[in-house]
């Protein structure tokens, strides 16, 4: 494409869904986009995507009406395939402190899968990137990178709380206070009021409480 503007930027890794990580490109030029991706998975599968489509520049990024989209995966076999596609997304460019212009927020979703991009404005053909703006956009995707892992570190200890605390109740229905000290004595510190009544009756019954 002629007179094109390119993104690039790294796909974070999803633990749940077996992503190690991936790379993603967007690149725009004369009201058409292609966007690229590369997903590699646990177990050595690789997906590739290209979307294709037309675009809009707006006053703070770009307005991407997808129209078509060809899927690669390989596992034992690779497997190719072509489809229409229907989808509006927005990228737009990340406020200040970034550099004007330069980065882009990409949010969307594709198959059964969301992706939240940040890419970075490539250099012209033959030029060096700019140290400045490689300097952000790492210390930016560094901590967005940090947030995410928190983010799902604290979805995993809501998920055992709920979890662990829904085990409790049969278990002190039945009189099973030992099933419910081992589930709920670990978590102690983040249990309601309810839960941590529950866990000092089974222990009064256990012997190891207060009295």
């Amino acid at each position: 494409m002629s007179n094109e503007i390119r993104f690039a930027g790294p796909v974070a890794a999803a633990p749940e869904h077996g992503l190690h990580g991936g790379a993603c490109t967007l690149t725009v030029a004369g009201g058409v986009f292609v966007l690229q991706l590369a997903r590699h998975y646990a177990y050595g599968i690789e997906d590739a995507d290209t979307v294709r489509g037309t675009c809009t520049p707006t006053s703070d990024g770009f307005h991407l009406e997808a129209h078509a989209w060809r899927s690669r995966t390989t596992e034992t076999t690779t497997v190719e395939a072509d489809r229409p596609l229907a989808a509006r997304w927005y990228a737009r460019y990340a406020g200040a402190p970034a550099p004007r212009e330069a980065v882009l927020e990409l949010r969307f979703g594709l198959a059964a899968h969301h992706l939240d991009l940040l890419l970075l404005r490539q250099p012209p053909h033959g030029a060096s990137p700019d140290p400045a703006r490689v300097a952000w956009f790492e210390a930016e995707w560094a901590r967005r990178e940090l947030a995410l892992a928190a983010e799902r570190e604290r979805r995993f200890a809501a998920q055992e709380h709920a979890r662990r605390a829904a085990e409790s109740t049969p278990a002190f229905a039945a009189r099973d206070y030992a099933r419910v000290e081992a589930l709920l004595g670990p978590i102690e510190a983040v249990l309601s009021p309810a839960e941590r009544q529950r866990l000092a009756m089974s222990r009064r019954h256990l012997g190891t409480g207060a009295g």
